[in-house]
């Protein structure tokens, strides 16, 4: 009986440590891709504008900054993160970081900062010779602060309203707003370039219903790019040989293709070439998009930050040449953790092709985000150097200048800018 006595007492005290141990485990640190970017807090109505800083000042309280998001850190992360505080020093020369005005659609030109309010109008913060802006005094319940930028040419700034319609503005007189398409897709970016003295833009529009890559030329043409049977959630255009290239991100919840689509500039038109899928990637989220850049006279990068698998988030690149032969080599530089949007763009600029983005300074959740630059060579991607940082970023956009260029971009709550010289190292070809 003692035996049986003894073995019943192991047995109980046994179970009592297995049980204490499960009580003690911690919680699941989550195995699949987060989002790091806070989640997106209502707009403000204060018009109050912080002062632009120059070195990363001690963070206030947060009762004490009128313009703080909302989402406030967790316990284990005390310190909220810096809006656009300045990086170590750079190969790059980076220019005063200043915010320009609320957070909204906001695009980068050689001359200053190109903003859309909600009622369809175009301001413009110039940029003085002494490298200062004037900062805009419009309040920010007049701007879609989540809303995408204007899409630039030498001439003209194009963009789509909240009522869904595509709309230019001259850059010497913004207010002679001009309807261009009436079915354009509100949310969505739209890509312009000019080609001689030919106005070209790429935008989605909505046919029948569905999301469908077209192309605007200020020749009068207004071309269906999508093929029967396809939709369009993002497009880029970028200048390939005589003509350009229309690329159409297919974002779907599985895999999702990339289209291409030659343009021929003739004197008296405009036409499309055959349309090719040349990569198919993973799928997407609503806010996935598409960027190229013209790396060379026969040759394009294409450029989607996306889900690389569960675990896995990152910037994925394909060389795309003007034969348009399906990608053999996608090239991935992953990221720390996910984010979404994950906003990137590319250039080029000083003599080489450079590309922005934001992604996660760490894998912790909510960790605040970077802005970094790097240098394009061939399908590689190089040297890349954090220029600032901020809570989230919603939107980047570049200009080229002489001697360097223009950065804008959208983060905590406020439209940032500052102007950069070019690396103090060769860019290279």
């Amino acid at each position: 009986m003692r035996f049986f006595w003894l073995l019943a007492s192991l047995i109980g005290t046994l179970g009592v440590t297995v049980s204490c141990s499960r009580d003690k485990r911690p919680g699941d640190g989550g195995a699949g891709v987060g989002t790091t970017g806070a989640t997106a807090p209502s707009a403000t109505t204060s018009s109050s504008r912080p002062e632009p800083p120059t070195q990363p000042p001690p963070e206030p309280p947060a009762e004490a900054a009128p313009d703080a998001p909302e989402e406030r850190p967790s316990e284990a992360d005390p310190s909220p993160p810096q809006e656009a505080t300045r990086a170590a020093p750079l190969t790059w020369g980076v220019g005063e970081l200043q915010a320009v005005g609320p957070a909204g659609p906001a695009s980068a030109w050689p001359r200053g900062v190109a903003l859309v309010d909600k009622q369809s109008q175009l301001l413009l913060v110039p940029l003085d010779r002494n490298e200062q802006f004037e900062a805009s005094d419009a309040p920010p319940e007049r701007f879609a602060r989540y809303g995408r930028g204007p899409g630039i040419t030498d001439r003209f700034a194009y963009w789509i309203d909240l009522e869904g319609r595509l709309l230019r503005a001259p850059l010497r007189d913004p207010s002679k707003v001009e309807p261009l398409h009436a079915s354009a897709r509100a949310g969505t970016r739209v890509a312009a370039l000019s080609r001689g003295e030919r106005e070209l833009v790429a935008f989605v529009a909505l046919v029948d219903d569905e999301p469908t890559s077209m192309l605007w030329s200020s020749s009068g043409e207004v071309l269906r790019v999508s093929p029967e049977g396809s939709s369009a959630t993002s497009v880029a255009l970028v200048p390939l040989g005589q003509g350009a290239l229309v690329l159409t991100h297919e974002g779907r919840t599985g895999m999702s293709p990339v289209h291409a689509r030659p343009v021929r500039v003739a004197a008296r038109r405009v036409s499309l070439g055959e349309d090719r899928v040349v990569w198919v990637g993973p799928g997407s989220h609503p806010l996935t998009e598409i960027e190229a850049v013209s790396t060379g006279p026969k040759q394009v990068l294409g450029l989607v930050a996306a889900a690389r698998s569960i675990t896995e988030f990152g910037l994925a690149r394909f060389a795309i040449d003007d034969a348009l032969a399906p990608v053999d080599d996608t090239h991935w530089m992953l990221y720390p953790n996910g984010i979404d949007p994950a906003p990137v763009t590319a250039a080029p600029l000083c003599g080489g092709h450079y590309v922005f983005f934001a992604l996660p300074s760490s894998a912790r959740p909510r960790s605040p985000q970077e802005l970094r630059v790097a240098r394009i060579r061939g399908d590689a991607i190089e040297g890349a150097e954090t220029l600032a940082q901020a809570r989230a970023f919603n939107d980047i956009s570049v200009a080229s200048r002489p001697g360097g260029a223009l950065l804008v971009w959208t983060a905590d709550r406020h439209t940032w800018a500052a102007t950069l010289r070019c690396p103090t190292a060769p860019a290279g070809p």
